[in-house]
């Protein structure tokens, strides 16, 4: 599994791993669908969220 400052990263489709991995083999992936070799939004979603958080200040 790669992993960068301590943070991992999975072996399907390379999003950051927030939750429980889901192991298979020797591989660790971020959800059920990337363990089973199907397409992921794993990757988009913390893509998203990351985006929209860009630029944006404190609100008071």
């Amino acid at each position: 599994m790669p992993e960068i400052d301590g943070v991992p990263f999975c072996d399907g489709c390379g999003a950051e791993i927030v939750v429980a991995p889901v192991v298979k083999g020797n591989m660790m992936h971020c959800c059920e669908d990337c363990a089973e070799g199907l397409p992921c939004e794993c990757a988009l979603i913390l893509e998203d969220d990351r985006q929209s958080d860009q630029g944006e200040g404190p609100i008071f």
